[in-house]
Parts: C-alpha cells; sequence; structure tokens
C-alpha cells in the first residue's frame, strides 16, 4: 500500500505491514497507523487510478549528435513510442530515464562557430575590432592627472604610489632606470625600510595592469635589463601632440602668419587638464611640475603677445586679468596687461595696474618691479608713441 513520508513522497508499504510515523518530532511523541491494504495490479479491486506508472531504467547507445547554437546539448526529446530519443545529445552521452548526462570520458566536438585561427590566450575571441586594436597599445597622458586610455576608456593604474613609479618610469622616454635612482626619485632621501619589497610589489601591479588592458605585442612592457627598469612600448602621448603643435606654431610664427601661430598654441593649450602628473607626490615630480608649469606659462605668454600685435586688446585683457590673479608675482603677465590697457584706450587702468603689482611685489619678496616692468611704466608715463601699434600711428 502507499502512505507519505516525512520528505512529502508518496512510498510503498509491502502487504500486511504495519507503518509507524512520526507525528511531532519535536516532542518526540511516535503513534501508530493502521494501514489500509490497497489494491495490487492483478487482484480484482485491479489497480489504484492515481497509482503512478512504473518507469523502467534504459540506456541508450551512442548516435550522431547535433550541437545548439549556443553549444549546450539539447535534452532528449520523447519519440511518439515513448521512449527517449537521441538526436540531441552530445557524443559519447547516456540517457537514462528520459535525462541526458554527458560522458566524461567522452571529447568535446568543435563548435563550427568558434575558428581555431581566433582563438588567443584565455580562450578570448578578437574581431576585426580586437585586431586593429592591438597595434594602437595604450595611450598615456601626463598634463594633468595620470592616465591610460584604451577605445577611450580609462584603464585602472593601481594606488597612487604605483602611478607615481610609472610616472618616473614614463618619463625616462625608453631609458632604464637604476633601482637606487627610482627609490630616490618616488621617496626621497629617506625612504621606508620595506622600500624593496614595496618597489617589487609595484611593479609587478604594474605589469598585471598592462596585462589586463591587453593589447598583444604593442602592449607596454616592464622589463629589467640588468641596470634598471626601463618601459618598451610606451609614451606620454599628450606631451607628444603638445610638443608637435608648438613646433609647427613656432613655424607660423616666424613665418609671419600670427593667426595660425596662435590658434595651434590653443590647441596646445587645450591638451592641459590640469597641473602636470597632479595628484602624484615625489620629489622628482614635484621638480618636473615645476619646469613644467613654468614652460606652460612661456606659451601662453608668447600667445598673448601675439594677439596684442593682432589688435585683440580686449580679449586679452580679459584673460591677463586673470593670469594676474592666478600669478601675482608674474611680471611679464603685467607688462603684457598694462600694454593691453594703454593700446585699449585705458593709460590709467594701466598705470594703476603698475601700482598694484608693485605693491604685491614689495609685500611679497621685499624689493622693487624689475628693469622691464619700471621701464614700460615709465614710457606710459610719458606716452610713448611707439607702444600704439603700427596701425595706430598711421591713423
Amino acid at each position: 500500500m502507499s502512505q507519505w513520508n516525512r520528505a512529502g513522497l508518496r512510498h510503498t508499504v509491502p502487504r500486511g505491514h504495519r507503518a509507524l510515523r512520526r507525528t511531532s518530532p519535536g516532542r518526540g511523541r511516535v503513534a501508530a497507523r493502521r494501514v489500509v491494504r490497497a489494491h495490487l495490479p492483478g487482484t480484482a479491486a485491479g489497480p489504484r487510478d492515481d497509482a503512478p506508472p512504473r518507469r523502467r531504467r534504459t540506456l541508450a547507445r551512442p548516435s550522431t549528435v547535433r550541437w545548439s547554437d549556443r553549444g549546450r546539448p539539447g535534452r532528449a526529446r520523447p519519440a511518439a513510442s515513448g521512449r527517449p530519443r537521441v538526436e540531441d545529445a552530445p557524443v559519447g552521452a547516456r540517457t537514462v530515464c528520459g535525462s541526458t548526462r554527458p560522458d566524461p570520458g567522452a571529447s568535446r566536438p568543435v563548435r563550427s562557430s568558434e575558428d581555431p585561427l581566433e582563438r588567443c590566450r584565455g580562450r578570448r575571441l578578437i574581431g576585426q575590432r580586437g585586431r586593429a586594436h592591438m597595434a594602437e597599445g595604450l595611450r598615456f597622458e601626463l598634463l594633468g592627472p595620470l592616465r591610460a586610455l584604451r577605445d577611450g576608456a580609462e584603464v585602472p593604474l593601481g594606488p597612487p604610489r604605483q602611478r607615481a613609479v610609472l610616472a618616473v618610469l614614463l618619463l625616462q622616454e625608453g631609458r632604464p632606470m637604476s633601482y637606487d635612482a627610482l627609490v630616490s626619485a618616488v621617496w626621497g632621501g629617506e625612504p621606508p625600510s620595506h622600500v624593496r619589497n614595496l618597489a617589487q610589489k609595484y611593479v609587478s601591479g604594474l605589469r598585471r595592469a598592462f596585462a589586463a588592458a591587453g593589447g598583444g605585442g604593442s602592449s607596454p612592457e616592464l622589463v629589467w635589463t640588468g641596470s634598471g627598469y626601463r618601459l618598451e612600448n610606451a609614451g606620454i602621448d599628450d606631451l607628444a601632440e603638445r610638443r608637435t603643435l608648438l613646433r609647427e606654431a613656432l613655424t607660423a610664427r616666424e613665418s609671419g602668419d600670427l593667426r595660425r601661430a596662435g590658434a595651434l598654441a590653443r590647441q596646445a593649450e587645450e591638451l592641459w587638464r590640469g597641473e602636470f602628473a597632479e595628484g602624484l607626490t615625489g620629489p622628482y615630480l614635484a621638480g618636473e611640475r615645476r619646469r613644467w608649469a613654468e614652460k606652460r606659462l612661456m606659451v601662453l605668454e608668447t600667445r598673448l603677445e601675439g594677439d596684442l600685435e593682432l589688435g585683440h586688446y580686449r580679449e586679452c585683457v580679459r584673460e591677463l586679468t586673470r593670469r594676474v590673479d592666478e600669478h601675482p608675482l608674474r611680471e611679464r603677465l603685467v607688462e603684457l596687461l598694462m600694454l593691453a590697457l594703454y593700446r585699449g584706450g585705458r593709460p590709467a587702468e594701466a598705470l594703476v595696474a603698475y601700482e598694484e603689482a608693485r605693491r604685491r611685489i614689495a609685500e611679497g619678496t621685499g624689493g622693487d618691479p624689475g628693469p622691464a616692468l619700471r621701464e614700460l611704466h615709465a614710457r606710459i608715463l610719458r606716452q610713448d608713441p611707439t607702444l600704439l601699434p603700427e596701425s595706430a600711428l598711421a591713423s
């Protein structure tokens, strides 16, 4: 006969036996329940209508298989006769009780959609876009916070000190850098006692970051040459673009094309996203940051001088006022501001700008303005006609 067990499944009890069921496991109380005899097959009563049919375990023979588009084996579909079919089972699969189970000893067939020539390390597929990008490599930028880009997406480079190690190696432009020089550049004259472990940790972290970014043979490589560390297949791309633009601007200025020279200088200025290697510490990077800040100001002053020659006085006054506020002790910016005000018909404001600059210099350094600024002040006082542009003199 049949009855329900604790798991909620029906099981058959032999004829003539009694079944004991635990009615309350928590209380430990057992109650006896008399089992009513069931009608067995072949008796006068016949089989019960709700009795499940008996299932017979069958073993299907291996056959030729067909893989789905996803590469997963399909389920065995029952045929009209009620037996499981094996057309959709993998090679060497076993069909037991209507379900398909793969054979561990069988070899996996090659999918038709998988080209063996397009396999790479890690079993990743590379399309045409991936192949084209492998030749490009990573783009490194230092005119602002250090970042590495691939396809416009930023690649993680690790903690700040690890990024400082990368910035120092990038500035070597492919030259090897000894271990002692690297430690001195990043940590200074008093490095921690475990600095060797830290250096090895950051070098390994950079190698993992380059490997995770991909790129194949064009990806950056941090190698040990025996005399120091060298970064290969890597360069400061925005800095190289800036140099190219400024070289073309200088050529245009020498040829007399001031408008094109100013446009190229503005493009070079737009490459800056902040201070050089912003956010990274270390004595070497601090010195490079001051050096590049000076270069940036020199290019800015040259561009504004060309704008003054073109007669853009109002635009120059607005920009120079902001620049003087940022660099109050920069006398060359004060000279250009005074000249822009004077040529724009505002000589009194030019003299006021000089007095404010003289007071700032006296409070900041205890001295007087330089000879160039004093001479310009004297020429404005006597209204020197040579300060005006040639067009104004001709009119």
